[in-house]
């Protein structure tokens, strides 16, 4: 499925709760499960202040049907000293399968391949989550280690592969 990636402007609360509130979708990621709207809100702004800190990262992006259908987000945390952007992305449950992600991914890497002092991208995916660890590993990224217990939700602790894809001039 192609997909478009718009500027995350951080009010789409409606939208993001649909998908944080999702506690299966958010399982295996970093985001916390919300139950509320306004709990979406106070973490909106978080990450309005994270993104707003540190012009070099990537997005976030919403991840939009080209219908205009909210799909996801998807975004690049970088560390421009060194050149390096860890990706990460969300997609609707729902969506799962469709391969809005794969399209997501895509162009988010492209996106950061046009950052002047990109050099790696690194993602990271929970070893029971391998639709997350294969899709990485068909675009291209290689498996650089696994962090023990590095993934902690819901009382729950998991193993995580580390990944990385380097950026060739």
């Amino acid at each position: 499925m192609e997909v478009v990636l718009e500027k995350f402007k951080f009010d789409e609360a409606s939208e993001v709760y649909d998908l944080w509130s999702d506690e299966l979708a958010t399982l295996y990621t970093n985001f916390p499960y919300l139950a509320t709207l306004d709990e979406c809100n106070q973490r909106l702004s978080k990450m309005k202040i994270h993104y707003g800190q540190n012009p070099q990262h990537i997005g976030p992006f919403i991840i939009r049907s080209t219908e205009g259908e909210f799909l996801g987000l998807t975004g690049g945390d970088a560390d421009a000293e060194f050149g390096e952007f860890e990706i990460w992305y969300f997609i609707k449950r729902s969506m799962w399968g469709r391969k809005i992600a794969t399209s997501a991914v895509k162009s988010l890497i492209e996106i950061i391949k046009r950052s002047e002092k990109a050099t790696l991208i690194k993602a990271e995916a929970v070893v029971d989550n391998e639709p997350s660890w294969k899709f990485l590993e068909k675009l291209g990224f290689k498996r650089t280690g696994i962090l023990p217990e590095a993934h902690k939700k819901n009382g729950m602790t998991w193993d995580r592969y580390s990944y990385s894809y380097l950026i060739r001039s």
